[in-house]
Order: structure tokens, then sequence, then C-alpha cells
């Protein structure tokens, strides 16, 4: 079954997008991206993040916020 003009643009630009996202990620501190990637792609609680990073929840807590900050502010473009 081919898939439809819109369908195939659609995926082009979820991959666009995703490579963006990926690249923006990779451009965080270390301590932030492994926070970050660790709650959002591999699903880690906050708990379990500060257990394997050695640190206090908090800690965690700070890291994916400034993350998310930085995040926003580099992902900005894509939203306008």
């Amino acid at each position: 079954m081919l898939e439809s003009t819109s369908d195939s643009e659609s995926l082009t630009i979820a991959g666009e997008i995703g490579e963006y996202i990926n690249k923006a990620v990779e451009t965080l501190p270390e301590k932030q991206k492994m926070a970050f990637t660790l709650k959002y792609y591999q699903g880690y609680k906050i708990i379990e993040i500060a257990k394997m990073m050695n640190c206090k929840d908090g800690t965690i807590k700070r890291y994916l916020f400034t993350a998310t900050n930085k995040l926003r502010h580099e992902l900005k473009a894509i939203y306008n």
C-alpha cells in the first residue's frame, strides 16, 4: 500500500523536527543532558535518576528545569 503525499510529508517533517530536537539536546551540559535523556527518552523516575547520578532528587529537578528552559529557547524557531 502506498502512502499518500500528505503522510509522506508528515513523516518527513516529523523526522526533521526530531533531528532538530536531538541536536538541541546534544548542546546541553552533560549532567542536564543525562537527566533529560533518562527522564524523557528512557522513562526513568526522578528518584531513580538521582540514584543513578548519585545526587539528590532536587538536583535532578533543577537539571530538568534548566534543560527544559534551554531547549524551549533553542526550539522556539520551529514553533513560530
